[in-house]
Protein backbone atom coordinates (compact mmCIF):
# COMPACT_ATOMS: atom_id res chain seq x y z
CA UNK A 1 0.00 0.00 0.00
CA UNK A 2 2.76 2.37 1.10
CA UNK A 3 5.02 1.30 -2.67
CA UNK A 4 1.36 2.37 -4.51
CA UNK A 5 1.43 5.57 -2.26
CA UNK A 6 4.73 6.38 -3.20
CA UNK A 7 4.29 5.75 -6.74
CA UNK A 8 1.09 8.10 -7.03
CA UNK A 9 3.07 11.25 -5.89
CA UNK A 10 4.91 13.18 -8.49
CA UNK A 11 7.19 15.07 -5.93
CA UNK A 12 10.22 13.22 -3.89
CA UNK A 13 9.22 15.32 -0.45
CA UNK A 14 5.88 13.62 -0.37
CA UNK A 15 7.19 10.25 -1.54
CA UNK A 16 9.32 10.22 1.72
CA UNK A 17 6.74 9.23 4.62
CA UNK A 18 5.85 6.41 2.22
CA UNK A 19 9.30 5.33 1.20
CA UNK A 20 10.00 6.33 5.51
CA UNK A 21 7.19 3.65 6.47
CA UNK A 22 8.52 0.65 3.57
CA UNK A 23 12.31 1.03 4.86
CA UNK A 24 10.41 0.41 8.59
CA UNK A 25 8.54 -2.51 7.68
CA UNK A 26 11.28 -3.75 5.96
CA UNK A 27 13.34 -3.69 9.00
CA UNK A 28 11.04 -4.45 11.57
CA UNK A 29 10.39 -8.34 8.93
CA UNK A 30 14.25 -8.63 9.17
CA UNK A 31 14.42 -8.41 12.74
CA UNK A 32 11.35 -10.84 12.98
CA UNK A 33 13.23 -12.62 10.64
CA UNK A 34 16.66 -12.88 12.62
CA UNK A 35 14.71 -13.59 15.43
CA UNK A 36 13.18 -16.76 14.03
CA UNK A 37 16.12 -17.96 12.84
CA UNK A 38 17.82 -17.36 16.02
CA UNK A 39 15.07 -19.58 17.71
CA UNK A 40 15.32 -22.22 15.35
CA UNK A 41 19.12 -22.30 15.77
CA UNK A 42 18.47 -22.33 19.99
CA UNK A 43 16.53 -25.50 19.82
CA UNK A 44 18.80 -27.84 22.13
CA UNK A 45 20.28 -30.86 20.64
CA UNK A 46 20.42 -34.02 22.51
CA UNK A 47 18.11 -33.13 25.50
CA UNK A 48 19.88 -29.92 26.69
CA UNK A 49 21.47 -26.72 26.53
CA UNK A 50 25.44 -26.58 26.49
CA UNK A 51 25.83 -23.13 28.83
CA UNK A 52 29.38 -22.10 28.27
CA UNK A 53 30.94 -18.78 30.03
CA UNK A 54 30.04 -15.39 28.14
CA UNK A 55 31.66 -12.35 28.72
CA UNK A 56 28.51 -9.89 29.02
CA UNK A 57 30.58 -6.82 28.71
CA UNK A 58 31.75 -7.66 25.23
CA UNK A 59 28.86 -9.35 23.97
CA UNK A 60 26.96 -6.10 24.99
CA UNK A 61 29.77 -3.26 24.06
CA UNK A 62 29.27 -4.94 20.41
CA UNK A 63 25.63 -5.18 20.66
CA UNK A 64 25.44 -1.89 21.17
CA UNK A 65 27.64 -0.25 18.65
CA UNK A 66 26.03 -2.80 16.07
CA UNK A 67 22.45 -0.66 16.94
CA UNK A 68 24.00 2.69 17.08
CA UNK A 69 23.34 3.83 13.33
CA UNK A 70 19.39 2.50 14.43
CA UNK A 71 19.44 4.78 17.26
CA UNK A 72 21.07 7.67 15.02
CA UNK A 73 18.21 7.12 12.68
CA UNK A 74 15.67 8.64 15.77
CA UNK A 75 18.37 10.83 16.81
CA UNK A 76 19.03 8.92 19.88
CA UNK A 77 21.90 8.46 21.89
CA UNK A 78 23.22 4.89 22.26
CA UNK A 79 25.49 4.67 25.10
CA UNK A 80 27.18 1.50 27.05
CA UNK A 81 28.60 1.52 30.86
CA UNK A 82 30.41 -1.31 32.67
CA UNK A 83 31.89 -0.65 36.06
CA UNK A 84 34.40 -4.56 35.19
CA UNK A 85 36.53 -4.74 32.12
CA UNK A 86 34.78 -8.41 31.98
CA UNK A 87 31.74 -9.46 33.29
CA UNK A 88 31.30 -13.84 32.93
CA UNK A 89 28.55 -15.68 33.11
CA UNK A 90 27.14 -19.32 32.45
CA UNK A 91 24.92 -18.69 29.19
CA UNK A 92 24.20 -18.95 25.62
CA UNK A 93 25.97 -16.51 23.64
CA UNK A 94 23.30 -16.21 20.65
CA UNK A 95 20.38 -15.97 22.93
CA UNK A 96 21.96 -13.56 25.02
CA UNK A 97 22.73 -11.79 22.11
CA UNK A 98 18.93 -11.54 20.57
CA UNK A 99 17.76 -10.79 24.10
CA UNK A 100 19.49 -7.55 24.59
CA UNK A 101 19.16 -6.88 20.81
CA UNK A 102 15.32 -7.22 21.11
CA UNK A 103 15.31 -4.65 24.29
CA UNK A 104 17.38 -2.35 22.21
CA UNK A 105 14.90 -2.52 19.34
CA UNK A 106 12.17 -2.32 21.20
CA UNK A 107 13.65 0.81 23.10
CA UNK A 108 14.42 2.58 19.66
CA UNK A 109 11.31 2.04 17.94
CA UNK A 110 9.29 3.02 20.78
CA UNK A 111 11.20 5.80 22.57
CA UNK A 112 11.20 9.30 22.09
CA UNK A 113 13.22 10.80 19.49
CA UNK A 114 16.31 12.72 20.81
CA UNK A 115 15.95 10.42 23.59
CA UNK A 116 18.79 8.51 25.59
CA UNK A 117 19.29 4.95 26.11
CA UNK A 118 21.99 3.03 28.40
CA UNK A 119 23.17 -0.11 28.63
CA UNK A 120 24.98 -0.60 32.14
CA UNK A 121 25.96 -3.91 33.62
CA UNK A 122 26.44 -3.95 37.23
CA UNK A 123 28.08 -6.62 38.94
CA UNK A 124 26.46 -7.68 42.29
CA UNK A 125 28.60 -9.30 45.18
CA UNK A 126 27.73 -12.64 45.63
CA UNK A 127 26.47 -14.54 48.69
CA UNK A 128 28.17 -17.33 50.46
Amino acid sequence: MQAERALREQDLSAMQPALQQIQNCADRMSHLTTQLLVLAKSEPVSGGYELLPVDLCELAKKTCIDWVPKALQRNMELSFESSEESLYVQGDEILLRELLANLLDNAIFYGYDNGNILVKLHRYPTRV
